[in-house]
């Protein structure tokens, strides 16, 4: 949360993006007073909103409502958040690392930016912010790709294809 933090007040005070604001959704993982006091030095608070963790339409009403998502992990495996943003339609801008880097394939379904690079991250999402086409592109992409790749149907046809091959499968051999 600390490279968002950067990267928006990067976004604000270098280059003159004023009237964004930033909401931070999801648990603080005792972070909270941290974050808020990284804000308060960089002199964004007043624009920056914590709303904590949501559920269900509390957190669907957070996509749809926002013109892009980020997720800036300096590690990660696969982030359900990713699955539920593309669900909406919802351009993201993501670090590159872990299994985000297949999942958004940058440029296709989604931006990446080098794990911690604030300034690197803050020049992405002004990208979408200016370039709507691109950004309604992206969102549209990553939802073919939940539709295609992780509908409930497709997830179920290749669990059953597995425990079809584990059943089949020649047991070990002992020694």
């Amino acid at each position: 949360i600390d490279i968002l933090i950067e990267a928006y007040a990067y976004l604000r005070k270098e280059m003159g993006c004023k009237d964004a604001v930033l909401v931070i959704a999801g648990p603080d993982d005792g972070y909270l007073n941290e974050a808020k006091a990284l804000a308060d030095s960089l002199r964004v608070s007043d624009s920056l909103m914590f709303v904590g963790p949501l559920y269900g339409r509390d957190k669907l009403a957070a996509y749809v409502d926002s013109d892009l998502c980020v997720l800036p992990p300096r590690y990660e495996t696969f982030p359900m958040a990713l699955l539920e943003v593309y669900a909406c339609s919802k351009p993201i801008v993501a670090s590159s690392v872990g299994g985000l880097r297949e999942l958004i394939m940058d440029g296709e379904a989604g931006l990446l930016f080098e794990a911690g690079n604030f300034k690197q991250l803050a020049e992405k999402i002004l990208f979408l912010l200016n370039d709507g086409d691109k950004a309604v592109e992206l969102g549209r992409k990553g939802r073919i790709l939940v539709e295609e790749k992780y509908s409930i149907d497709k997830i179920v046809d290749e669990l059953e294809e597995l425990y079809m091959e584990l059943l089949n499968a020649e047991p070990p051999s002992s020694i």
